[in-house]
């Protein structure tokens, strides 16, 4: 499900993407190629641009009481995959992962105090219904035929 609200600020977001591997304290290293990854970090952020931008900080859960037990940083690779969260009981997608950047001058390379950002889902939206179309009934009964179709095929060789 698409997340149409506003609340995201102060949820627990799931990131996930393909990107390279690391560290907190040595920032990214390695890409284990095609591999799909996941962290947990609260979006705390906005960059200043609060109706298109979500975002969070990287902590040290040495330092930090509130870091997460999954805590992360999206790194090379991981753009365009996305921001999960949960309300009540469902799970949303709230972001589409965009970039690392630093907070101390330095370059971001996506270990401690680096913060992850992503494109808010909610503000998209209605962008997103004009190119997406709705599936029809019709539609989907012809996806659900040629499945049965392939299935069917397949199990006849």
């Amino acid at each position: 499900m698409l997340y149409t609200g506003s609340a995201e600020f102060g949820q627990v977001a799931t990131w996930v993407g393909y990107g390279f591997t690391g560290t907190g304290l040595t920032g990214y290293q390695t890409s284990l190629g095609n591999q799909k990854r996941a962290f947990q970090n609260t979006i705390d952020r906005n960059f200043g641009n609060p109706s298109l931008l979500i975002g969070s900080s990287f902590e040290n859960p040495l330092t930090f009481a509130n870091a997460q037990p999954l805590e992360g940083c999206v790194a090379p690779g991981d753009s365009g995959g996305g921001v999960f969260i949960t309300m009540g009981s469902q799970d949303y997608l709230a972001g589409v992962i965009s970039f690392v950047t630093s907070t101390n001058g330095t370059t971001a390379n996506s270990g401690y105090g680096d913060l992850s950002g992503a494109g808010r889902v909610s503000t998209a939206i209605p962008w997103i219904d004009s190119v997406v179309p709705e599936p029809t009934t019709g539609s989907l009964f012809a996806g659900a035929g040629l499945v049965a179709y392939l299935v069917r095929r397949r199990r006849a060789f």
